[in-house]
């Protein structure tokens, strides 16, 4: 064998070499690959928190007042007992009771629209709810709050209501006197 025919008997050699240690590889390479699935599967949206599963709670240490209105973080936690991962959206639906129970005061009410915030079970989100102290408004009937009810957002019916109790704050009869902003995530006692 003449040393032409031999350089290309062993390049020919080292090729089938080289592709037999690289077979293998290819082959573990193309079976770690993952495989295209058959149908996109579509994320589960998440739904709308239930009233039964938000627990409500009032930050009572003011924190802040303006033009004769105190300011107050109303609390929305996610109870984390049996539940799911859900949203809130929109302003809650309020009003104060007296000392028997009765609502004083108009109504106020609340919203669904605004931002989505998703709560996993024991996380929460907040809403600033203002008062305004009942002598700044001008023709108001004034009474005695002890408490106030609180739908959360997008809840209705007697069973989403949860009653704050304990806190005593002048209110009017007959014009509104609260307000409140949407609800944001996280915990707003500062």
């Amino acid at each position: 064998m003449d040393r032409a025919t031999r350089g290309r008997s062993i390049i020919v050699t080292a090729a089938i070499a080289c592709a037999a240690l690289a077979a293998p590889a290819v082959a573990l390479a193309a079976s770690a690959a993952p495989a295209a699935p058959a149908s996109a599967a579509r994320p589960a949206s998440t739904p709308p928190c239930k009233g039964s599963s938000i627990e409500v709670w009032l930050g009572l240490n003011g924190d802040g007042a303006a033009a004769g209105t105190t300011f107050y973080p109303l609390e929305f936690t996610n109870d984390g007992f049996h539940t799911h991962t859900c949203y809130l959206a929109g302003k809650p639906t309020m009003y104060a009771i007296n000392g028997k129970g009765q609502r004083i005061g108009p109504v106020l009410a609340g919203s669904t629209s605004g931002p989505k915030i998703t709560l996993k079970p024991g996380q929460t989100a907040f809403s600033r709810i203002g008062i305004v102290q009942a002598g700044f408004i001008a023709g108001c009937g004034q009474a005695t709050a002890v408490g106030l009810e609180i739908t959360p957002p997008g809840q209705t019916g007697q069973s989403s209501r949860q009653l704050i109790g304990s806190f005593t704050f002048p209110a009017c009869k007959n014009k509104q006197f609260m307000n409140a902003m949407h609800v944001v995530a996280g915990v707003g006692i500062p």
